[in-house]
């Protein structure tokens, strides 16, 4: 029997540091099955996902991300003096056993033409909040079968480098990346903010 879903909750962690250990095939695909029963726009479950278990096609990936980094050093430091040492964070899935590139398919013709007069016609239309859905699913189940797991966005800034470098197909958009692997570190739990602060309820 799983876990209690308030227990896979509380225990998930972002982990950055992985044990040399393979990850199964079919430990993956039922993280994918566990995506699959998401929510999506209109029911679409239109997402894709490609798992690199190739430590040179994950380095690779890696050196395209600071490569990027690199040529908006200059600028981007004068505007933010912390973003060389911040971006070092950005290629953290290097020694992961598994990288995980998602995508979503972007908007069908009809929906272009709906939201068109909007300046992002995925975000409108939904494509890109359906992704971070089924990512969420797969997060919970892979920390039910002990893995660890981390998002992240910050690989994007090298987006159009590495759709070139995995030959995407144009229908798709890069979602973020996710590392799995079994944990090398036990993270206690990030200070969180009081949860009763942040909402509230409008009844009349």
């Amino acid at each position: 029997m799983g876990k209690n879903i308030d227990d896979l909750i509380q225990k998930r962690r972002s982990i950055r540091v992985y044990k040399d250990i393979e990850v199964d095939d079919d430990i993956l695909e039922s993280l994918v099955s566990a995506a699959s029963f998401a929510p999506s726009n209109s029911n679409r479950q239109g997402y894709y996902f490609t798992f690199i278990k190739n430590k040179a096609m994950i380095l690779d990936l890696a050196n395209l991300v600071e490569a990027m980094v690199d040529s908006k050093k200059e600028v981007l430091q004068k505007r933010h003096p912390y973003f060389f040492e911040y971006a070092k964070n950005f290629v953290h899935f290097r020694g992961a056993p598994v990288l995980m590139i998602s995508y979503y398919t972007k908007p069908p013709s009809f929906s272009m033409q709906i939201f068109k007069e909007y300046g992002c016609q995925s975000i409108v239309s939904g494509d890109v909040f359906s992704i971070g859905l089924a990512i969420q699913n797969m997060l919970l189940k892979a920390t039910d079968l002990g893995l660890g797991s981390c998002v992240m966005s910050g690989p994007l800034i090298a987006e159009d480098d590495i759709k070139l470098y995995l030959k995407t197909p144009s229908r798709y958009g890069l979602g973020p990346m996710v590392c799995f692997g079994y944990a090398n570190e036990d993270l206690k739990r990030p200070r969180r903010k009081n949860f009763k602060k942040r909402f509230e309820i409008i009844d009349e």
